[in-house]
């Protein structure tokens, strides 16, 4: 079997930090976004360059446009915001009536997808506007995410389900099949296959006729996330068994990176000739054995030497089945 090259960025962060984003632009800066309510801009030396203040909560995510000069945040306080990157608020997404769980540009950058746990995702453009208001589920829903092409979506719920829509806001089809709620989401590179990751510690692969092609059972924990690779051959997944794992599309675990004291949120693989994003927030530093993993405490502890926010940044070159 051929080995692909990977590149991996790892960083460790103190106890906090909830996502992170790398951008495209030279993959010279990183952006965090934390339980204090900021989000912030860093170069890889771990220089704090921007905090992005506005939230009255947490941040649960922070993700850069295409072009890497703009950063959409989304929060706990009901709303996701746009920035510039000199840390000045361009616009508030103001309509969710709960907690904006995640945040996403789709592919051209021009429109935005935010899910909530108000039961709904929403489309808008950059001017604030809401545009189509997804409803369909019933309980919250967790992820959203654009397909490769930018007009599809896809929603994953408290309910045990996915759905994915036309941007019309009209569901064309239900995922159903697992036991516990459906975390995570992801299309793959050509969009007509997806993932759920749930708490039922599996991750399903579909068609997009809602047939469940594979189901990848190893877990002892529920899955936070999965992701394909660049290929779309290869996938990889995240859970609170504190392991990471590589699997082929037939349902056969690759390999189980191990190492991690807490739940592994989420791993991914680089894309071509770029860095893979890593974050741990986990007092121990990361090494070439565990490269591949984003990893965030369910219960924050703070370190001895806190506030410590960014503690080590290094560039690894594994190689990966």
């Amino acid at each position: 079997m051929s080995k692909m090259k990977t590149i991996a960025l790892a960083c460790v962060f103190a106890c906090g930090i909830v996502s992170t984003s790398v951008s495209v632009r030279g993959v010279d800066r990183i952006v965090t976004a934390s339980h204090d309510g900021t989000a912030k801009l860093w170069d890889l030396s771990g220089r704090c360059l921007v905090t992005f203040q506005g939230h009255t909560n947490t941040v649960y995510s922070a993700a850069f446009n295409p072009t890497g000069d703009q950063i959409l945040t989304a929060s706990w306080d009901g709303t996701a915001k746009l920035w510039d990157l000199e840390g000045r608020c361009l616009v508030t997404f103001k309509g969710h009536t709960y907690t904006v769980l995640s945040a996403a540009f789709n592919p051209t950058g021009d429109q935005i997808l935010t899910a909530s746990d108000d039961k709904t995702a929403k489309l808008w453009d950059l001017e604030g506007r809401c545009l189509v208001t997804f409803q369909g589920h019933s309980s919250e829903v967790n992820f959203a995410s654009f397909n490769p092409t930018g007009d599809q979506i896809l929603t994953a719920s408290r309910d045990n389900t996915a759905k994915l829509w036309d941007l019309s806001g009209r569901c064309l089809v239900t995922f159903q099949g697992h036991s516990s709620y459906v975390r995570s989401v992801a299309f793959n590179p050509t969009g007509d296959q997806i993932l759920t990751a749930s708490a039922d510690g599996t991750v399903k692969l579909w068609d997009l006729s809602g047939r469940c092609l594979v189901t990848f059972q190893g877990h002892s924990a529920y899955v936070w996330s999965a992701a394909f690779n660049p290929t779309g051959d290869r996938i990889i997944t995240a859970s609170w068994d504190k392991t990471a794992k590589v699997w082929d599309l037939s349902g056969r675990c690759l390999v189980t990176f191990e190492g991690h004291s807490s739940h592994v949120i989420t791993a991914a693989f680089s894309p071509p000739q770029q860095s893979l994003q890593a974050q741990q927030a986990d007092d121990s530093q990361l090494t070439q054995e565990r490269p591949l993993l984003v990893d965030v405490q369910s219960s924050c502890v703070p370190s001895p030497s806190a506030p410590r926010m960014l503690q080590d940044v290094s560039l690894v070159v594994p190689s990966v089945l």
